[in-house]
């Protein structure tokens, strides 16, 4: 585990695996970042951004080869709401000036296959992109109730 350090020289990677996390989701993480290491090929850089007062705790618990960093490394944030402060940090990993491109992943998420850069970069240059339009989960959560105006806008 690499401590990331702002005021250091780094390379400038061309794509990195982005993961932000917190405490209650550390055993999810530990089995991302396992997942990571038995399929991540071309050894893209992992980056770990957790919230400042669980730094501490992933750096001691964790023994994996990511860079590990406090949210406010990244941006100081004071929103309340847990999910678009999560939101702010992971739009905001441009700001560190590391890569061209990065791919931000969900903590409850698992690699299942080896992966590649040229699975989400094309040709060394330009990165992949996948947008949909949220309509069906749109109309799911107004079903079960949720305002998704409201929560997700």
């Amino acid at each position: 585990m690499l401590v990331f350090n702002k005021s250091k020289e780094i390379e400038k990677y061309n794509l990195i695996l982005f993961i932000k996390s917190y405490k209650p989701d550390f055993y999810r993480v530990k089995k991302l970042l396992t997942s990571i290491k038995t399929h991540n090929v071309n050894n893209i850089p992992v980056y770990l951004s957790v919230n400042d007062d669980d730094h501490d705790y992933f750096k001691n618990n964790l023994d994996y080869d990511y860079f590990l960093l406090k949210d406010s490394d990244i941006i100081p944030c004071d929103i309340d709401d847990p999910w678009r402060y999560q939101q702010v940090i992971k739009a905001s990993v441009h700001r560190l000036n590391i890569c061209n491109n990065y791919l931000a992943i969900d903590s409850d998420s698992e690699f299942i296959k080896d992966f590649f850069i040229k699975d989400f970069i094309y040709k060394d240059a330009v990165p992949y992109s996948l947008m949909h339009e949220p309509k069906i989960f749109l109309e799911v959560m107004e079903q079960i109730n949720m305002d998704s105006q409201a929560t997700f806008f």
